[in-house]
């Protein structure tokens, strides 16, 4: 953490003010199925999700959820059109578009983006995300990823003021969690599908080996 706080400072520059939360969608799924040895029959619920830090020198978006196709496909209904096209315009602004990992429900709202072009050079994806083949199934064509300049950076790195990366692979070559610390002191991580469910931090455990990745 002191190195964290260390690399979230830059001197003469300002921190991020507060942390906005966008919920797109909604879904449920057995617990059982997020948190190893956890019931099946019990029900957890699923927030697809994404994230503004506001800042003095332009927001940054962590996260994008996915498409509305991808959301019917996993869980019928609870998406919210309105949320993604606030999301989609918030995109066309910030001053950095940030995801955890290489996912279609964390990278998803980038890939089907009407506006891809314009946010893919605002769009930090590291060297291990775009190698790995399965971000096609994110929704991105061989000439989408072409519009991306991979991200080099080994172990910990600071894109902006109050923000650090930190390389994190495992459920996926290119997860990396994403430390916000904001002018008030408060402290934010996003840790993306290291866990599924906040029982699983309490559990320190992981989900099921059956579900894939």
């Amino acid at each position: 953490l002191t190195k964290l706080r260390e690399m979230a400072f830059w001197p003469g520059r300002p921190l991020p003010e507060r942390l906005r939360t966008l919920l797109i969608g909604e879904g449920s799924a057995a617990l059982g199925f997020t948190v190893a040895g956890e019931s099946l029959w019990e029900k957890t619920g699923i927030a697809i999700a994404a994230f503004e830090v506001v800042s003095p020198e332009g927001n940054i978006i962590i996260e994008s959820g996915h498409s509305p196709e991808m959301h019917r496909k996993k869980f019928g209904a609870g998406f919210y059109p309105d949320a993604y096209a606030s999301l989609q315009n918030a995109m066309r602004k910030a001053r950095l578009i940030l995801v955890t990992h290489e996912h279609t429900d964390h990278l998803g709202g980038v890939a089907h983006s009407p506006y891809l072009s314009e946010i893919a050079p605002r769009t930090l994806l590291t060297e291990e995300q775009l190698s790995n083949p399965r971000i096609v199934r994110c929704g991105f064509s061989a000439a989408d990823l072409k519009l991306f300049q991979p991200l080099k950076y080994e172990r910990l790195y600071s894109p902006a003021p109050g923000i650090v990366l930190i390389k994190s692979p495992g459920h996926s070559p290119g997860s990396q969690m994403i430390f916000v610390h904001l002018e008030s002191g408060k402290e934010f991580l996003f840790v993306g599908d290291i866990a599924w469910n906040h029982r699983a931090l309490e559990k320190e455990t992981g989900k099921p080996y059956i579900i894939p990745p």
